[in-house]
């Protein structure tokens, strides 16, 4: 067959640990993946079924051409590092999930798949009770199954493999 008859799926976080596991997967089953990221120089070779987009979830623009013609996006945007303040990172990580919802109505997309955390039972109780990283991984989780397209949202407590930030701090 063609390989431009396979599924394609967009797949956010590539560089990270998870990411690049899940990329081996998706390419493993068959499926063609675009690949969207900050920075294409820290993903090395990928193989000849992997597209790469160069963009960011904070600037709305870059997100339509790479959620283009894709049936799942794999959403795995989480920052760690970086300057600026606790309510910054929440406010940016509310922003970039919102961005890339809005973008993956207007293309089409059957389905986002979202990687967040454990913690709380969503209540607001719950919210004060975990760091600011946690409980924003939660509220991005919530923003994705409350929106317009579906979602399945998975919660995963600190994942550990050689090449994670977690392994590495």
């Amino acid at each position: 067959t063609d390989p431009r008859d396979r599924p394609l799926a967009l797949l956010t976080g590539a560089t990270g640990f998870v990411g690049r596991s899940l990329l081996r997967a998706l390419l493993g089953a068959g499926m063609r993946v675009r690949v969207f990221t900050r920075n294409p120089a820290r993903l090395g070779p990928l193989g000849e079924h992997v597209e790469v987009v160069q963009g960011d979830v904070l600037q709305p623009h870059t997100l339509g051409p790479a959620l283009a013609d894709c049936n799942t996006a794999y959403y795995l945007v989480h920052s760690m590092t970086g300057s600026g303040s606790e309510e910054e990172f929440a406010k940016n990580d509310r922003r970039g999930a919102h961005n890339f919802a809005r973008a993956a109505a207007a293309a089409g997309v059957n389905r986002i798949v979202y990687l967040g955390g454990l913690g709380g039972n969503g209540s607001s109780t719950d919210a004060h009770e975990l760091s600011t990283h946690l409980a924003s991984r939660i509220e991005v989780g919530a923003m994705f199954l409350g929106d317009q397209v579906p979602a399945t949202v998975f919660g995963a407590a600190m994942i550990i493999g050689r090449g994670g930030a977690s392994f590495e701090m």
